[in-house]
């Protein structure tokens, strides 16, 4: 007895009418023809659009080309941090290589 498993399942269970695929077209052609729905698709594009759509784009970047630039860097925190670790070298490297005694 055979069970129940994917495996063993020979057919896959849909049923389409006979000649279903072949008239398929021509009855999707005339109900669309019915409906009408190839006389409206329901966007509308204004005369002249495509011709001066390139004209538009190029006026449109250059008209953007200052940009603010914003530095990663603060260059006055970095020059506050170098001076910084550069006054406490400076401090250790007096303090421990001095030959007086204090």
């Amino acid at each position: 007895m055979k069970k129940n498993n994917l495996k063993n399942i020979n057919k896959t269970g849909f049923k389409v009418p006979q000649d279903y695929f072949e008239n398929f077209e021509d009855i999707l052609l005339s109900e669309l023809k019915l409906k009408g729905a190839s006389a409206h698709s329901g966007f509308k594009v204004p005369k002249g659009y495509f011709e001066n759509l390139d004209g538009q784009i190029i006026n449109a970047i250059e008209k953007d080309k200052d940009h603010k630039v914003i530095p990663l860097f603060a260059w006055k925190k970095v020059a506050y941090a170098a001076a910084v670790a550069a006054s406490l070298v400076l401090m250790f490297n007096v303090v421990f290589n001095s030959d007086c005694d204090i």
